[in-house]
């Protein structure tokens, strides 16, 4: 136990080094704003939060946006395929009613339905080896399809999906070319009724005929960021 008197002057010395402190204090110079934010970030929880918010918020942040560029250079390579295969399906298209036109001036007789059918062939990649309307046996079917996964898939499907994946600034031009493929199915249509409704006149196909084909299939290809090859 300690006497009386020692505990006064225990009390006595700890009120002088108080004393003392304070007075060191007051002379210490008032810290700068880098110092004080050099103590914050010196702290354990700055420290903490440095170590794991922070670069877990950085390492988050630079794996969305690598994969971010991966979708997008996805979706750049699946739209150009699409852009691709109906561009060489136009194109086909045009090259194959020349080729009727050249045969009619040779003398063929082909039918209007002949005509209207052969450029939805083309688009649909639905083309046949013969030139002869409705020949027996079933003549073979050619594919010119680019990429094997689109070869059963049609015209529209294409376009449906090329929306899908297309920048909105092509949106009129994709719904044009929807357009002009129904345009090419109605006339494609009613010319099968008229074939195969008992007829008096001749149903035979003229240069008139495969130049409206052509003028759909022109006004399909005119669309520039779909064209064979770009």
């Amino acid at each position: 136990m300690l006497s009386s008197e020692e505990r006064s002057r225990i009390e006595v010395e700890e009120v002088f080094r108080q004393e003392v402190r304070r007075q060191l204090e007051a002379k210490m110079p008032t810290p700068s704003r880098g110092q004080k934010l050099w103590k914050v970030l010196n702290s354990s929880f700055s420290v903490w939060f440095l170590s794991s918010v922070v670069i877990a918020s950085l390492t988050w942040a630079v794996a969305t946006y690598e994969r971010s560029r991966s979708e997008q250079a996805q979706r750049t390579e699946h739209q150009k395929r699409l852009n691709t295969e109906i561009g060489f399906r136009i194109e086909n298209g045009i090259n194959g009613l020349l080729a009727d036109e050249e045969r009619m001036q040779l003398g063929i007789k082909l039918s209007r339905f002949w005509i209207y059918n052969d450029g939805l062939n083309y688009l649909n990649n639905r083309v046949i080896a013969s030139y002869t309307a409705r020949p027996y046996p079933p003549p073979e079917q050619v594919d010119y399809s680019v990429y094997p996964e689109y070869r059963d898939r049609k015209f529209r499907s294409l376009l449906y999906e090329l929306r899908s994946v297309a920048h909105t600034s092509t949106a009129v031009a994709l719904r044009d070319a929807d357009i002009q493929y129904k345009n090419l199915e109605d006339i494609t249509s009613t010319a099968q009724v008229v074939e195969e409704r008992p007829q008096t006149t001749s149903n035979v196909a003229t240069i008139e005929d495969a130049e409206k084909v052509l003028q759909i299939l022109r006004r399909l290809q005119a669309n520039a960021f779909w064209r064979a090859g770009e």
